[in-house]
């Protein structure tokens, strides 16, 4: 196992009420995913001094304090983890990879769900909330940045394990609604970076896409 196969997060935040600066607050649920990302410094010039090394974890969540409470939600957990792996055992050794400001990758998601849901965009999931803080001494790296954001639950479900078990008259419908979303992405001037089955959400109730 590598640093990029490894789940650096784990069970870390495991049953977590985390309180945001709207003041509700998210109970953490079921996990439904993580995966690890690795940045090299030189093709990130503007913005990374060094290489960087990031996990994001995807949960279930849900409202327990705030005006909707027992609302469902979907967190992100996108922090900084180490570039090493197996990691130093020394906290004081993980810190000097710390990084405050936010990664790259996460800073993009924050910034284009904002200015996506400012826009009025249908297709893309609302921010409900987020908060960001450093990594406290025992956590992977110290000093380092943590950014957690919870975003409405959309219906439907992910195609990653169905859009080819569909018949091909459905496969063709399903690209039909896709090809409507992706025209209102680009017309908010966005794009779809991810073009995963598993980051695409279908609702076949209203045949609608969300990316």
């Amino acid at each position: 196992m590598g640093r990029l196969d490894h789940n650096w997060i784990g069970s870390f935040f495991n049953g977590y009420v985390l309180v945001f600066p709207d003041d509700t607050e998210w109970q953490v649920e079921a996990k439904i995913s993580e995966k690890c990302d690795y940045l090299v410094a030189e093709e990130y010039p503007h913005v990374l001094e060094k290489d960087l090394s990031e996990s994001q974890a995807v949960y279930h969540c849900r409202q327990t304090a705030g005006p909707e409470v027992g609302q469902e939600g979907i967190m992100k957990i996108r922090m900084q983890v180490p570039t090493k792996y197996p990691e130093s055992m020394d906290p004081e050794e993980r810190a000097k990879e710390a990084v405050t400001k936010l990664g790259p990758w996460t800073a993009n998601e924050i910034n284009n769900l904002t200015d996506l849901n400012e826009k009025g965009c249908s297709v893309t999931p609302k921010l409900l909330t987020w908060d960001r803080f450093q990594q406290s001494s025992e956590m992977l790296v110290p000093g380092g940045y943590v950014a957690i954001l919870v975003m409405e639950k959309l219906p439907g479900v992910s195609l990653d394990s169905s859009f080819w078990k569909y018949d091909r008259e459905k496969r063709d419908n399903v690209r039909a609604a896709f090809r409507i979303a992706l025209t209102e992405l680009f017309g908010n001037d966005a794009s779809h970076s991810d073009k995963r089955l598993a980051n695409i959400h279908y609702d076949e109730k209203n045949d609608k896409w969300y990316v």
